[in-house]
């Protein structure tokens, strides 16, 4: 659960397509968009002969120009000399741990779950073929912070740990990790404010896998359907005003109006009722403000851990007078979730966010396809 848990608050609280490859918010440290990278902002990649330099920028909130190298290829003797330096691994890789079960979706949609050897947070994984994976004590529990569980770690012998940070004291996870001599590699997808951004992190883990044809094909095809359907969206004549998340006591940690889930309900054809937010990160705001801003509201989603409509109400009875509430107009992105927990929204979500965004307009616009990640509380 801890190594599920921060992931989710994050992505949560930051919680659409080509047409923003300029965009200003890219990291400034970035160098220019090539046929590698064309949406992403936190990584890049360069092909220098026989490898591949990628490099991963800022990947933890407030991270001050931080950036982590790593050089994939097939053998290091032949490794130009101006790269010796840079971090080592040879592909393509046959053994892996995941700190996020994000990660899962990806490495499964490239047809190699079987290479995981070790996950955090076994609980929390919705995908099947893992679970049984698990259950079969073939994919072993690694923990997380504090209670990773590092002689595990070397025992499963990886070729590869693919970690996330949420904040800089990761750095010392990473070089005790590096002095027992596991390869690391620090990811950035839940950064990235794009959905098609979060998606083309499929290119990043299919290079590992020397599988980058097939990453490629995979996310232009999501990218395809996802920018179709916002084309759609697009020609509506209603935009519905929508709000997200679910306050914690006395503050709502509201997303900023250049976040991911502002995006996705762009892209959707809603209006974000904070969309003059102009941040990409979550700021807290006292409930008493939220709450005249959210009181003519047309729709409420993702609304944190409520399960229906009584559990809206348990956080604050007041919600009872809202118009959302008062028209059931309320929608939670929990459909699909194992009977420990494990939602599908937030593991499978990165790579499908075609899916998502179709969700959206049938919520927005009251379409009538099934919705998949999403439910209606009741």
């Amino acid at each position: 659960m801890k190594a599920l848990i921060p992931y989710l608050v994050i992505v949560g609280l930051l919680c659409y397509s080509c047409k923003h490859q300029g965009d200003s918010t890219r990291d400034e440290s970035h160098s220019p968009k090539n046929e590698f990278v064309s949406i992403a902002n936190k990584y890049t990649v360069e092909k220098i002969d026989d490898y591949y330099l990628l490099k991963v920028f800022n990947p933890w909130q407030k991270a001050d120009r931080s950036s982590f190298s790593y050089l994939l290829g097939e053998n290091k003797t032949m490794v130009p000399d101006s790269l010796k330096e840079v971090q080592f691994i040879k592909t393509p890789v046959q053994r892996v741990i995941i700190m996020s079960t994000t990660f899962i979706s990806i490495i499964d949609t490239l047809g190699e779950s079987e290479t995981i050897c070790g996950v955090s947070g076994a609980h929390y994984v919705y995908n099947e073929k893992l679970r049984q994976r698990i259950a079969d004590k073939k994919v072993k529990d690694v923990g997380y912070d504090r209670g990773l569980n590092y002689e595990l770690v070397i025992e499963l012998d990886p070729d590869v740990l693919f970690l996330y940070g949420v904040e800089a004291g990761v750095n010392q996870t990473i070089k005790k990790l590096e002095d027992l001599g596991v390869p690391v590699v620090m990811c950035a997808d839940y950064l990235e404010n794009e959905p098609l951004g979060r998606a083309e992190w499929i290119k990043f883990f299919g290079l590992f896998y020397e599988k980058q044809e097939l990453a490629t094909e995979i996310f232009e095809g999501i990218t395809y359907r996802y920018d179709s359907i916002a084309e759609t969206a697009s020609a509506a004549t209603y935009f519905p005003s929508v709000f997200v998340g679910l306050p914690w006591k006395d503050t709502w940690y509201i997303a900023g109006g250049q976040s991911f889930a502002a995006r996705f309900i762009e892209d959707a054809g809603g209006s974000y009722v904070w969309k003059a937010l102009k941040t990409t990160e979550a700021e807290p705001f006292d409930l008493e403000s939220c709450y005249i801003k959210i009181l003519d509201a047309d729709i409420w989603i993702n609304a944190g851990v409520a399960d229906n409509l009584q559990s809206v109400l348990d956080h604050d009875n007041r919600f009872e007078n809202i118009k959302a509430f008062e028209e059931g107009e309320i929608y939670n992105n929990n459909l699909r979730v194992s009977a420990d927990g494990g939602n599908d929204y937030w593991e499978s979500g990165l790579i499908n966010p075609d899916k998502i965004l179709n969700d959206l307009v049938n919520i927005f616009h009251k379409g009538n396809d099934s919705l998949y990640y999403y439910k209606r509380l009741r």
